[in-house]
């Protein structure tokens, strides 16, 4: 019983004598338990037996119990050479048994997950206070967690999983995830549509933006607020998702058997997942801006803002802007990359999603023929503060956008989870 005492000890920061929902969903939090709150609810509907919100040492004893009876048989299976600890060989071998594919950094990661004395392997006590604090129900939901703390250790970051077997790609991190991610996405865009179109009309118009916002909102209504919001929900998602799948593709292949990548090599690896997803869906960045900046009713949607431009311009058209667009991407997404690891998915902030709008070069400078004339026309007309224009209004939509994003991506994947 003393390593009962010693966890509960471990897990009661303020030394109160109980465990509450704040210290356990902590504990979860560091060691990448998903989703947190829905875990912890579901200890405390069955071991709270006085319903005060915390587990007394006793109540917690019965939860450890009950855990070390459910997981006994399943670590000595684990064990494969009987020698009363699972290593890295193990970790594999039960991978593989179920038809995934893990590298050799990523079983040791796994290991370090549960490896309290540093041993490089897991006895029953260290697997133990995992299991209890990981609540799985079987050895399936317990990989499961250890592929979302693989794919997902980047705290508040979503990425893409640094290797994809076919199955994986079909099936789990292609399905509930991206899904749930998408639709906390398309929320957080449409919340934070008005500040967006805000930023736009900041970066082009100056400090007349508000007083032209004022007037569009007289003539089209409280709806003109969401105007291009559509394509920009269009083009968040998919773009996110592409270049995290480049970027972790091309991870894969260059760590090899090493545990991880140089800040160089994560920061070149940046540069060109974010390079690629950024030209693949730029088009649709310079739908967004025509419908933010004209009238309403200018145009007839998505579609017809599209048709028009090409009937009346060029497929060029759908590019006129990109250079300083990609100038500016390229170091921003490697810098990201190099600084956080892997890439920022589907966020309020994400690499792929510039400040370089495609008509803040074309309407202050009337088309310019390239970047530096457009430059140049930005000077001219507002000097070194037209360079910041819409600044504010990016930093105050990025935070609630971001916030968002995270409350509802865990959300919605276990609303998912439980309906699919």
């Amino acid at each position: 019983m003393d390593h009962f005492r010693g966890l509960f000890d471990k897990l009661d920061k303020n030394k109160d004598g109980f465990i509450s929902t704040e210290e356990l969903q902590s504990e979860m939090r560091r060691i990448g338990v998903e989703p947190v709150c829905e875990k912890v609810q579901a200890i405390m509907s069955s071991y709270d037996q006085n319903e005060d919100g915390r587990l007394s040492y006793q109540e917690f004893l019965i939860y450890m119990m009950d855990k070390e009876k459910k997981w006994k048989i399943d670590f000595h299976a684990l064990d494969r050479n009987k020698c009363g600890s699972i290593d890295l060989e193990d970790i594999m071998s039960l991978f593989k048994e179920l038809g995934l594919v893990i590298s050799k950094p990523n079983a040791k990661r796994i290991i370090q997950m549960m490896d309290e004395d540093n041993s490089m392997t897991v006895d029953w006590e260290e697997f133990l206070q995992h299991v209890i604090i990981n609540p799985a129900e079987n050895i399936g939901e317990l990989v499961s967690s250890w592929k979302h703390n693989l794919v997902f250790d980047v705290g508040e970051s979503r990425s893409m999983p640094v290797e994809l077997t076919q199955q994986e790609t079909d099936l789990s991190i292609w399905g509930n995830f991206i899904l749930a991610a998408g639709l906390a996405d398309a929320v957080s865009r449409t919340v934070t549509a008005p500040i967006d179109l805000l930023k736009t009309r900041l970066q082009v118009f100056g400090s007349k933006a508000v007083s032209l916002g004022f007037r569009e909102l007289q003539t089209g209504g409280f709806r003109s607020l969401w105007q291009g919001n559509a394509v920009n929900v269009l083009k968040g998602t998919p773009q996110s998702t592409l270049q995290c799948f480049i970027y972790a593709q091309m991870r894969m292949y260059t760590l090899g058997e090493r545990d991880s990548l140089s800040v160089h090599q994560r920061f070149g690896l940046g540069c060109v997942s974010g390079a690629v997803a950024h030209a693949a869906f730029y088009p649709l960045e310079v739908l967004k801006v025509r419908l933010n900046l004209q009238p309403a009713g200018t145009y007839n949607g998505v579609l017809g803002c599209a048709r028009l431009i090409y009937q009346n311009e060029s497929v060029s058209a759908f590019y006129r802007g990109f250079k300083p667009s990609i100038l500016c991407m390229i170091p921003y997404a490697g810098v990201e990359c190099a600084v956080h690891q892997v890439i920022q998915g589907t966020g309020g902030g994400s690499v792929s999603e510039q400040e370089t709008n495609y008509f803040y070069f074309h309407a202050v400078s009337q088309k310019p023929t390239d970047a530096l004339q457009g430059l140049f026309g930005i000077y001219e007309k507002y000097g070194v503060r037209g360079f910041y224009n819409g600044m504010g209004a990016s930093f105050l939509r990025a935070v609630p956008c971001a916030l968002l994003n995270y409350t509802l991506t865990s959300k919605f994947e276990t609303l998912l989870s439980s309906l699919l």
